[in-house]
Parts: C-alpha cells; sequence; structure tokens
C-alpha cells in the first residue's frame, strides 16, 4: 500500500536537498528519482502537490516491479484457493 499526504515533509526535504540526519537518507534517496523534476522547488505549493503525486505514482510502480510483489501476490491467491477449498468441504 502506498499512502501520499498534502505538506508531506519527506518529499520537501528531498525538494529542498541538503543533509538529513541518520536513517532519514534512506527515504529521501527513495523519493527522489520519483521527483527530480521538482527539485528545489520547494517554495511552490503546486509543484509539492505535483511532486507527492509524482512521488505516490513512483512507488507503485517500484512496488509492482518488486520480486517480493509477486511472493506475496502468489501466497494471497494460495491461501484464497485453500479457504475456498475448505468452504466447499466444510460448507461454509
Amino acid at each position: 500500500m502506498v499512502i501520499g499526504h498534502e505538506d508531506c515533509g519527506a518529499v520537501i526535504s528531498t525538494m529542498k536537498g541538503g543533509e538529513v540526519p541518520g536513517s532519514i537518507g534512506i527515504i529521501i534517496n527513495n523519493i527522489k528519482p520519483a521527483i527530480a523534476n521538482y527539485l528545489g522547488q520547494e517554495g511552490d505549493k503546486v509543484a509539492i502537490k505535483q511532486a507527492t503525486e509524482a512521488n505516490v505514482l513512483y512507488q507503485i510502480n517500484q512496488l509492482n516491479q518488486s520480486p517480493y510483489n509477486f511472493i506475496i501476490e502468489t501466497t494471497f491467491h494460495l491461501w484464497l484457493q485453500h479457504r475456498k477449498k475448505r468452504q466447499i468441504l466444510d460448507g461454509d
């Protein structure tokens, strides 16, 4: 699941650039490719909104391409099949 929200501090920080403390840099590095067209525009409310939307779409695309997504989907489908077979056997 990917969730974006207005005035996201992580997106705005990425737009500003510069150093960030600790492991927040990992988050910034994952956002940066999504909002490359908006770097340096942290004062523009429209750019912030567009960068946030671009980040959500980028992260969805990243998840869809992830091999872990396949594993999760496969596991979920196997669980559904098992549940359907149980419902038939149990009469539920």
